[in-house]
């Protein structure tokens, strides 16, 4: 990290997000608070491995540490451009540090064609849809639309942020016939202190379907709740709220 704020110092300028292992507020963004003296940064943090945080500036930036590089399963929905390597120490194991040029509405053009047919189907929900008035959900790519017992599923959700909250986790659901979740993931990989109005935001939901689970289709569903009270961010369409979480169209789960 000391390396990326030298680099940052001396050449940074515009909204740049980071991304490593310690994205929350008293590790790396604690580091860069006392460390970074260049008024011209503006920073966001997250962690690469699980999500992908974009400045919704068209001159912006993004770094990507060694530790904490693009997952792979993010890589499709990435379209910045690379510009420079930053300079580290010898003693240094945290490498690369690689920096990119971004621009957020190529961002934004490049993930709704991705996810385009998704939405174009009748069973979809009309988005965007709102979880409070912090956040906005845009999409979604099922990647493992068909799975067996035992194999995992990967969600990508896609978001434009609104306004930081105090303390925010999103969770998925498969949901089984009962309405209980036979599988969850409970995360969120670009805390929500640092969110800023405008930005966009991937976040990767990796769960595995347990050995037991009959065939058949199960359902989705997609929240936010505060990891102090568990309290959940109502969910509204057009304005009228329908409920505390998105409920997505079905996992098929084969024999």
């Amino acid at each position: 990290m000391i390396s990326t704020i030298d680099y940052l110092n001396e050449h940074g300028q515009g909204m740049l997000a980071i991304s490593t292992t310690t994205p929350s507020q008293y590790h790396s963004p604690a580091v860069a608070f006392l460390t970074l003296h260049n008024p011209k940064v503006e920073l966001r943090w997250f962690d690469g491995q699980h999500s992908l945080l974009v400045p919704h500036g068209n001159e912006s930036g993004l770094i990507f540490s060694g530790f904490a590089p693009l997952s792979p399963y993010l890589e499709g929905y990435f379209v910045a451009d690379y510009v420079d390597e930053v300079p580290q120490r010898p003693s240094e194991i945290d490498r690369p540090l690689t920096v990119y040029s971004a621009d957020g509405q190529v961002f934004l053009d490049h993930w709704h064609q991705q996810i385009e047919d998704k939405l174009a189907s009748p069973a979809e929900v009309e988005v965007p849809v709102h979880f409070g008035d912090a956040v906005e959900f845009l999409g979604y790519d099922l990647q493992t639309p068909m799975v067996t017992p035992g194999e995992p599923v990967r969600l990508a959700t896609f978001w434009r942020l609104n306004h930081p909250l105090e303390e925010a986790v999103m969770y998925t659901h498969i949901v089984g016939p009962d309405g209980q979740p036979i599988a969850q993931a409970d995360r969120l990989d670009a805390p929500s202190t640092f969110w800023v109005n405008g930005d966009l935001l991937i976040q990767l939901h990796e769960m595995t379907v347990p050995d037991s689970t009959a065939g058949g289709e199960y359902l989705l569903s997609v929240g936010i709740y505060n990891p102090t009270n568990l309290q959940r961010l109502p969910v509204t369409v057009g304005g009228k709220v329908i409920d505390d979480h998105l409920q997505l169209p079905p996992l098929t789960v084969t024999p």
